[in-house]
C-alpha cells in the first residue's frame, strides 16, 4: 500500500521526522507534480531539502494528475485528490491535513486522514512506543497547531491502542 500526500502533510512529516516512519509503514510515498513543486519550493530549508533528497533517491514518487475543480482548495490538495479519485482505494491511504480538504474528499467518496493517523498505525503495529507517539505528536503540533482538545483526544486514542482496546 502507498501513502498519497498533499503538500501540508508532506512538509509536516518532513519537519517532524514522521516521513521516515511513513517510509517504514508504506511501500512508497506518492505525490503529484504540484505537491512536489510546493514542497520543495523553499530549498535550503531542512524539510524542503529532505523531501528533494527522498525524491531523488526514489523514496518519494512523483506522478502526474488531473486537478479536481475546487475554488476552496490549493493546487496540491486538488491534484492529490484527483489522483486518488482515479485509483482503487485498496492501493493507498490518502493523507490530507486540512479539514476542508478531507471533507471535500469524503464528498467524492474518497477516504482521507490527517498525518497524525500514521502514528495510530505505527503504534498499533508496535513500530513505535506510546511515549514515542506522544513526542511525535507534540512535534507535529508545533507546525499543524491542532486545537488542545484534539491533542487530548489523540493521546487518549494512543492509550487505548497501547492497551489493546482498539
Amino acid at each position: 500500500m502507498n501513502a498519497k500526500m498533499d503538500t501540508a502533510s508532506l512538509i509536516y512529516s518532513a519537519k517532524t521526522g514522521i516521513i521516515d516512519l511513513l517510509l517504514r509503514l508504506f511501500d512508497k510515498i506518492v505525490i503529484t507534480e504540484e505537491v512536489a513543486k510546493e514542497a520543495t519550493r523553499k530549498r535550503g530549508r531542512p524539510d524542503a531539502d529532505l523531501i528533494y533528497k527522498y525524491i531523488k533517491e526514489g523514496k518519494i514518487k512523483i506522478v502526474k494528475s488531473k486537478l479536481i475543480a475546487s475554488y476552496s482548495l490549493g493546487l496540491g490538495e486538488r491534484s492529490i485528490i484527483g489522483l486518488a479519485a482515479n485509483e482503487p482505494k485498496s492501493e493507498y491511504l490518502l493523507f490530507l491535513d486540512d479539514r476542508k480538504a478531507r471533507a471535500f474528499s469524503a464528498a467524492l467518496g474518497i477516504d482521507a486522514v490527517p498525518i497524525y493517523a500514521a502514528l495510530f498505525i505505527a503504534l498499533k503495529r508496535k513500530i513505535i512506543s506510546l511515549s514515542s507517539a506522544i513526542v511525535m505528536l507534540e512535534n507535529l503540533n508545533q507546525f499543524a497547531r491542532y486545537p488542545g482538545d484534539k491533542i487530548a483526544e489523540i493521546k487518549a486514542i494512543f492509550r487505548l491502542i497501547e492497551r489493546g482496546e482498539l
